[in-house]
């Protein structure tokens, strides 16, 4: 019994449809939620010299809570079986992390090409220090839409 690489990729390519798809979907729960769930909004720290703040929203637990019952509820009313994440697990990683790269350099080529942030906040314009230390310390691009920002989802910074 050994590592077959043909029979993982076969596994990935037939499974990524609906891995797509529970992922897609728990994403799309997740920006509903943020947005629909009551919590305590707190304001950010001053950002520049221009003494902006940002505003956030703290529902994150009762989101978590409320995503967990819905799943453990629709698995138990039979609406998709209480495998699927297990079942569809290569697929759904390799969906994960297509966003994830997709993510990091979409926000990389914006925060470093399109950014308004500097001038909007009255922050330093950031050095240029190479590609790889870009992507390790992160770029600037907190912006977001209808109060909702993508900085949660890619904070990976030391």
């Amino acid at each position: 019994m050994g590592f077959n690489i043909g029979a993982l990729m076969d596994e990935v390519w037939r499974t990524a449809p609906t891995g797509a798809l529970i992922f897609g979907s728990y994403l799309t729960f997740l920006v509903l939620g943020s947005w629909l769930l009551p919590g305590k909004t707190e304001t950010g720290v001053e950002i520049g010299t221009k003494k902006r703040r940002l505003e956030y929203k703290f529902n994150g637990l009762l989101l978590h809570l409320l995503s967990l019952s819905s799943f453990v509820a629709g698995a138990y009313l039979k609406l998709f079986p209480g495998t699927i994440i297990y079942d569809n697990f290569a697929g759904l990683l390799f969906v994960v992390n297509l966003f994830a790269v997709a993510q990091t350099l979409f926000l990389y080529i914006k925060g470093k090409f399109f950014s308004t942030e500097a001038a909007e906040y009255g922050l330093q314009p950031e050095s240029d220090q190479g590609i790889l230390m870009d992507l390790w310390m992160g770029w600037r691009s907190t912006r977001g839409s209808a109060g909702w920002t993508s900085s949660s989802l890619r904070t990976a910074r030391p």
